[in-house]
């Protein structure tokens, strides 16, 4: 079950981003609300087993930048992939 809150870690080419993200699913549809350096967000996605996939959009400190977020929950860990223009950031998180 992906369901929970996860502190994350974003490795981007700046640095490490630290975030939380919350999953929450109904079904195959799964939502993520998302909360970094003081910004929120959310996206809407699927989900299928404990692999889920969301899209959005996130205001950073080079402007809006689009992106699609894709990983797995097992157990407390969470590991995936946030694709963007810029190119791909990965992702490890634990839940909290």
């Amino acid at each position: 079950m992906v369901d929970g809150t996860y502190a994350v870690v974003v490795r981007t080419p700046l640095g490490a981003c630290k975030a939380e993200v919350t999953l929450t699913s109904s079904g195959t549809a799964c939502t993520a609300e998302l909360a970094a350096k003081g910004k929120t967000g959310s996206a809407e996605g699927t989900l299928e087993g404990d692999a889920f996939r969301f899209e959005g959009e996130a205001v950073t400190t080079l402007g809006k930048i689009s992106y699609v977020a894709e990983g797995t929950a097992d157990g407390s860990a969470l590991t995936g992939t946030v694709r963007t223009k810029k190119g791909t950031l990965h992702v490890t998180g634990k839940r909290i």
